[in-house]
């Protein structure tokens, strides 16, 4: 690619002079113009540069994580990152060694050299969205470093240390591939609580790996102002640490347990769900006469009526559609587990809303309008283009899958307008999908 002169020196300036630290170190346009404010005649062209450069990165890290999935490697075959014109279907740490700890800066490590054993069937990792996959990759590299980090204070370094170099090399890919199979999520929570623990140490000059029991339960103590769960939910991800890779954490004193225990009194507070009217609306809205209001009525819709989480929409594909009054659909990951893989789940829904309009054959027209196809891509719902502006300034769709976040915020934009008319705080609310889920709680009552 081919930069102007003023981008040239724009760069250098700000150090930023590597593919890797344009395609990793920012989560989106929105995030690297805050942080590095160029002037307004460079705006376009860096973000041109950044989606290049992410491009190259998300295929070295996959083609890099993938050699440890098969040899001899093989080409990562996960879902394209565009839309394709497919018909519709009609129906930074220490080095303690050479090469075994990734630096920080550094998202690709020499994994890619690794002949690791044969693997069979599809992986969790191998149908995810080149985006995510590259964030799990990263977080299982950066819960290595860690490793590095706590060094002989694990219980696990010994024996890692009596290995020849070779086999730990394989056990460093062992591991990142085990991680590799778990949700982002799971990943960053337990990098998240060893931050927020290293943390507290550092504020009361504390040894982050020479703590006892009682260390333990103050810091779960100090926690309790985030909210009455995050003590439970950060001693589950310290738990892990140990499990993991033996971390010297005492996580089953009593006096640790009693400090992450969730108070008696307290009451969960459920998501409000949708009510019978929000449903009709979305149901009439999905026939709006502006397309992309029209596609986020439609998704709402269909989230509500099959009760899908909306990661698991994201990745389901349409099984059978030429049933007169339903059809079936399947999710390539879900929440279950069998020996620790996440399992693909089938699920079955009605064809017609309750208004009576016909569900499958508006995804169809959708399908079409963007170029999905509904029985083959990875993801139901395309982003919209261009990027930083309202629903209602949206012209076209990316290819790309459109993030979660992304997709509550356009819905708030829905909410508050006519027929739903919703408050800001109500938008909000509801643009929870989990709202969308309770629904199913009127398909009882209907």
């Amino acid at each position: 690619m081919q930069l102007s002169v003023p981008l040239q020196e724009f760069l250098l300036k700000k150090g930023l002079t590597t593919v890797n630290i344009m395609g990793n170190e920012f989560d989106s346009h929105d995030a690297m113009l805050r942080e590095v404010e160029p002037p307004d005649e460079l705006t376009e062209e860096l973000c041109s540069l950044r989606e290049t450069c992410e491009a190259q990165c998300t295929a070295l890290s996959r083609q890099a994580v993938q050699s440890q999935l098969a040899a001899p490697r093989p080409t990562f075959s996960g879902p394209a990152s565009s839309a394709q014109g497919l018909p519709v279907p009609t129906g930074g740490c220490s080095l303690k060694r050479a090469g075994a700890f990734p630096v920080k800066g550094q998202s690709l490590p020499a994994v890619a050299k690794l002949q690791a054993a044969p693997s069979t069937g599809q992986t969790a990792f191998s149908v995810l969205d080149p985006r995510e996959a590259r964030a799990v990759y990263n977080a299982s590299c950066d819960i290595w470093a860690q490793f590095g980090l706590a060094g002989e204070s694990c219980a696990r370094w010994a024996g890692y240390q009596s290995l020849d170099p070779n086999l730990q090399v394989e056990e460093k890919n062992m591991r990142i591939e085990a991680w590799c199979e778990l949700p982002l999520g799971s990943l960053r929570s337990a990098l998240t609580a060893l931050k927020w623990l290293k943390d507290f140490c550092a504020d009361h000059k504390l040894d982050v790996w020479q703590l006892d029991a009682a260390h333990i339960a103050l810091w779960l103590r100090s926690l309790k102002a985030r909210g009455a769960t995050v003590p439970h939910a950060k001693l589950a991800s310290l738990r892990w640490w140990v499990r993991e890779l033996g971390f010297p954490f005492e996580t089953q004193d009593a006096l640790v347990v009693q400090q992450a225990a969730v108070p008696a009194l307290h009451k969960e507070i459920p998501v409000t769900p949708f009510s019978l009217k929000m449903w009709v609306y979305l149901e009439a809205m999905c026939g709006h006469p502006n397309r992309f209001v029209a596609t986020i009525c439609l998704h709402w819709v269909c989230l509500t009526v099959y009760c899908l989480r909306f990661a698991h929409w994201q990745r389901a594909r349409l099984v059978r559609w030429d049933l007169p009054t339903s059809l079936e659909g399947e999710v390539s990951l879900g929440k279950r587990k069998v020996h620790g893989r996440r399992k693909p789940f089938t699920f079955v829904g009605p064809r017609f809303g309750i208004t009576g309009i016909d569900v499958l054959g508006h995804l169809l027209v959708y399908a079409h309008q963007v170029s999905l196809n509904l029985a083959q891509d990875g993801y139901m719902l395309v982003d919209f283009a261009p990027a930083r502006v309202s629903l209602a300034g949206v012209t076209g769709t990316t290819g790309q899958r459109m993030p979660q976040e992304r997709f509550r915020r356009f819905s708030q934009q829905v909410f508050r307008a006519p027929p739903f008319e919703l408050s800001p705080q109500e938008a909000v609310d509801f643009s929870n999908t989990y709202a969308a889920r309770s629904g199913s709680k009127l398909i009882k009552k209907i």
